[in-house]
């Protein structure tokens, strides 16, 4: 129960999944909704927004070198990187690669690996501000310029969409924390918030899977032989190629984790900054990458896998970063 409590999240985003590749047709009904589909993206990103604290716009106008660096890390040098790892992949991997590259920072997780890790929280946060509420502008911007000619695509639908389905809720959340008992409700509350959260993501999920998944998404599951639908079986090439885009995906964060944290070094940021640069300009938020993927009718593939590689990763990474922290506090003393 304890492993399950830990891991529910994991193991429902596997589950979802296969759920939805082999299920698709049963399923379609679900993502033929969009409208629920935009609900659920705008509530998920109200919950997740509502614990943040609204001072923390102020400190960033007042304190934003961190900040700023961290986001033109994870909107300018990711984005150049991935654009670079794009030609070692497929054309549907790479394109669902160059969405991750594009979506903001996450809104929680970013924090809370730099709490861990003994960095400065309040950067991390600040990056969360600021990258998630300029995506509606920065993100088709950047989808534009790396896929635009590649994917069929409407700028000014997805910049109405991002805005109303984005910055709206965030906006929404901190009008809502002007009350009191609201503030006291999602502090007290946040374990569950986030939870409902979660379960509206794995529903993202789901729609996704079931869209790659048919015809029209551009899958290929099933071969017919003999007038009979078959289901295709991966052998070695097609295992290899899914080591190779986990590879190039987890690649992608680590490469910038690590740029991201040298370049905050380099230019004499302490080092509680550095480890929250590294942290939050190399995260990607699930949830916004998603929509963005669905919307462009690429596979949601590399944002899962970009997802799930960061929360192991940086899970190392962090735990790693405290026991160092402890022996450089030991020889200091």
């Amino acid at each position: 129960m304890n492993f399950l409590r830990k891991n529910w999240f994991l193991i429902g985003l596997v589950a979802v999944l296969v759920l939805g590749s082999q299920e698709a047709e049963r399923l379609m009904v679900i993502a033929d909704r969009p409208f629920f589909r935009e609900l659920v993206v705008a509530s998920v990103m109200f919950l997740m927004a509502l614990p943040l604290q609204g001072e923390l716009f102020v400190n960033t106008l007042l304190r934003p070198q961190g900040a700023l660096l961290a986001s033109g890390m994870n909107y300018i040098c990711l984005p150049l990187v991935a654009l670079g790892l794009y030609y070692l992949l497929p054309e549907k991997e790479g394109l669902g690669l160059l969405v991750v590259a594009v979506v903001p920072s996450t809104l929680a997780s970013a924090a809370v690996w730099t709490r861990r890790a003994g960095g400065n929280e309040a950067v991390a946060i600040m990056v969360t501000v600021l990258t998630n509420g300029s995506c509606f502008l920065a993100t088709p911007l950047g989808v534009w310029l790396l896929i635009g000619q590649r994917v069929e695509i409407d700028l000014g639908v997805m910049v109405q969409k991002l805005f109303w389905l984005v910055l709206l809720p965030i906006i929404a959340a901190q009008l809502a924390r002007q009350s009191s008992k609201i503030t006291m409700f999602s502090k007290h509350y946040k374990s569950l918030l986030s939870t409902l959260a979660q379960c509206g993501i794995l529903y993202i999920v789901l729609v996704g899977a079931v869209t790659i998944a048919t015809p029209a998404g551009g899958a290929d599951l099933e071969v017919v032989e003999g007038g009979k639908k078959i289901n295709t079986v991966w052998g070695p090439k097609e295992w290899l190629g899914f080591g190779r885009l986990i590879a190039v995906t987890v690649g992608l964060h680590l490469i910038m984790w690590f740029f991201s944290f040298g370049c905050a070094k380099r230019l004499g940021f302490k080092r509680a900054d550095q480890i929250a640069i590294g942290f939050s300009g190399s995260q990607k938020t699930l949830m916004v990458g998603l929509y963005i993927a669905s919307v462009c009718h690429v596979t949601i593939l590399p944002m899962i896998i970009y997802h799930v590689g960061q929360l192991f990763a940086d899970t190392f990474l962090a735990d790693w970063l405290k026991r160092k922290g402890s022996v450089l506090e030991e020889d200091n003393e």
